[in-house]
């Protein structure tokens, strides 16, 4: 079809645009409105109920007293248009531009009140449509620019006889609605990729390389959101972000990759070159770092896991969120460095040297959700002090979770950690030490080493309802479920009703340290024994499974001195070790004299009396407790 001139009383029909849109605003009024000083910015497509209306009125498709309108929200061709006819507008009118089939058009309706001679509603500001104010008007017979009246016109891409004014182009993946939410809308057409300003409508920057696409967007902005379109973005830069308040936010991650293929609907930045994908970096601490910065639903993949770059790296960031974000085959996926107050929200990473790495002088990074599996190491802490690892799957690492010269108040709390070599690894530096670990509530299992370790200068942990099975899982009698001060003194950590089984050597194995305590465990079956304990001080109270106190009576008959019980204890006892009590029950013929216990072994131990206790025999109660 041509443009035609004479839209005159008989465009009415354009009026369906924007009134069904605006029923949901309380309905229009028409006023007179003065010129705008400039021209403005133009709408979008927009869905209401019905089906897709434009709001970029490509007049080459249509004829007098004609509506626009598409199922797709693409206005590509007139074969996908349909077409709304007549001053008075009905299901019969309305019919798609090839096969004359009706449409869904809702007729007869409120919606279609207030219409005014002479004068087309287009649309208003973000393309919705509150007041008077925002609205946007084309009167008379002949359309032209100057015809439009109104405060805030959106008319960059107004076609108009044939011409686009302010030089817009026509590019076939148009953006659906409420894409305008964003301060820019990424996309990419075969090679070539776009960035379009959410709020003019215009394509701002394109070409061959997504990053240099991706940066200018990010450059023109103060801040804002970037939102990436579905697809493949191939990055021969890394994406820098250096200032506040940036959100980049992509369509999703898809589930794991399998076998080389990546899930369709994936928003996917990719580099075949050693570069960090995404670098988001300050230049100093306090009023030089950058702030609320917020990366969600992106997949990131690198070219290889030796060459020394990440998936994300940050540097003096504060307040950031890395929300469901999917990195592989990166050598670091995620590595923070000297920032405060940063969180990972779910997502995963898969097939890293480490997947989350945290140094410098860094506080409060938050890891809530993640899946880190297939890594040398899956969250590696250093210097780090008051984080939090909480409700993540860690999974088939060498290192599940490891802390170097840590500080107080780091929680490892529900996470699933199985299937790598070490659990849970805290040790230190040459003069450091990591002190007051939280290790909370988590099922650590299948491990080939140990559950839990306390390598050298791990102190003050508090290790509590913890559930810990099958560590050792080669069944080598040489590896714990939680083993203390393997290379130096760890002092002062509490192991507390925590549930032990199958962890082949022993379930808690104190090598050195001091006050150490072990209380109120439950230790199951497969295991050389539940505790070993060459520590100092260390208190073993009222475990399950592990006996440290026992009592029960015995009688020294007439005519001896002694007599060998079983001690039921679960450990050999010694008079250093542990404390015994004995009680005579009654008074026997002759004065028993004192008691004392020898001859314990790890079964039995031998009471005596220094006299005979005569024909009456000697009923006593004895009692014994592992001391510290």
């Amino acid at each position: 079809m041509s443009t035609e001139k004479g839209l005159g009383v008989k465009v009415w029909a354009l009026l369906i645009a924007v009134l069904m849109l605006g029923s949901a605003f309380g309905g229009f009024k028409y006023a007179e409105a003065t010129l705008p000083t400039q021209d403005g910015t133009w709408g979008e497509w927009f869905r209401e109920t019905y089906g897709w209306f434009s709001t970029m009125l490509h007049l080459d498709y249509a004829t007098a007293g004609r509506l626009l309108a598409t199922n797709s929200g693409k206005n590509v061709t007139s074969t996908s248009i349909g077409i709304g006819t007549g001053d008075d507008l009905t299901g019969v009118d309305w019919v798609n531009a090839t096969s004359g089939s009706y449409g869904d058009l809702y007729v007869n309706s409120p919606y279609f009140v207030g219409f005014t001679a002479g004068r087309i509603p287009i649309v208003g500001a973000g393309g919705l449509i509150g007041s008077d104010a925002d609205l946007t008007f084309v009167g008379g017979d002949t359309l032209t620019v100057a015809n439009v009246s109104a405060t805030s016109a959106y008319l960059t891409d107004l076609h108009v006889s044939g011409a686009w004014y302010n030089g817009a182009t026509v590019v076939s993946d148009l953006i659906d609605y409420p894409e305008s939410e964003a301060d820019y809308i990424v996309w990419v057409d075969g090679a070539t990729y776009y960035a379009k300003n959410g709020h003019t409508g215009q394509i701002d920057f394109s070409g061959a390389d997504a990053a240099t696409v991706i940066q200018a967007a990010i450059n023109a902005l103060t801040s804002g959101k970037i939102y990436i379109k579905p697809g493949i973005y191939y990055l021969l830069a890394p994406i820098l972000i250096n200032k506040d308040n940036i959100s980049i936010e992509g369509a999703g991650g898809g589930t794991a990759q399998i076998a080389g293929r990546i899930n369709a609907g994936a928003t996917i930045l990719r580099s075949d070159i050693a570069i960090d994908l995404i670098q988001i970096t300050g230049t100093g601490f306090a009023t030089n770092m950058v702030v609320g910065v917020n990366i969600s639903n992106l997949r990131l993949r690198g070219n290889g896991t030796t060459n020394g770059k990440d998936g994300i790296w940050l540097q003096y960031v504060d307040l950031s969120i890395i929300q469901n974000v999917f990195i592989d085959n990166c050598d670091w996926g995620i590595r923070y460095q000297n920032v405060w107050m940063n969180e990972i929200k779910g997502g995963s990473i898969v097939n890293c040297n480490r997947g989350v790495s945290v140094y410098g002088s860094s506080t409060e990074i938050n890891i809530i959700g993640a899946d880190i599996s297939i890594c040398g190491t899956g969250i590696y802490l250093e210097g780090h002090a008051m984080g939090t690892i909480m409700g993540n799957n860690i999974v088939q690492n060498d290192y599940g979770v490891y802390l170097l010269d840590c500080a107080y108040a780091n929680r490892i709390i529900g996470n699933n950690i199985a299937g790598g070599n070490y659990g849970i690894y805290l040790t230190s530096s040459g003069g450091g030490a990591t002190y007051g670990t939280i290790i909370n509530g988590n099922a650590i299992f299948d491990q080939y080493m140990n559950g839990i370790t306390l390598y050298k200068n791990s102190h003050e942990s508090i290790i509590t309802n913890n559930n810990i099975w099958d560590c050792d899982r080669g069944n080598t009698g040489t590896y714990d479920g939680i083993i203390i001060g393997e290379n130096a003194a760890c002092n002062r950590n509490i192991i507390q009703s925590n549930q032990f089984s199958d962890n082949d050597r022993y379930d808690v194995n104190i090598v050195n340290g001091t006050s150490n305590g072990v209380k109120n465990n439950y230790f199951g079956v497969g295991h050389v024994n539940g505790v070993s304990d060459t520590g100092t001080d260390t208190i073993i109270q009222f475990n399950q499974g592990f006996i440290t106190e026992s009592s029960d009576t015995a009688t020294i008959l007439n005519a001896t001195t002694l007599i060998v019980i079983n001690h039921g204890l679960s450990y050999t006892p010694t008079t250093a070790n542990t404390a015994w009590s004995i009680t005579p029950l009654e008074l026997s013929t002759n004065d028993p004299g004192q008691f004392y216990i020898d001859t314990l072994t790890a079964t039995q131990a031998t009471i005596h009396c220094r006299n005979d206790p005569g024909a009456s025999n000697l009923d006593l109660l004895w009692s014994a407790t592992k001391s510290p």
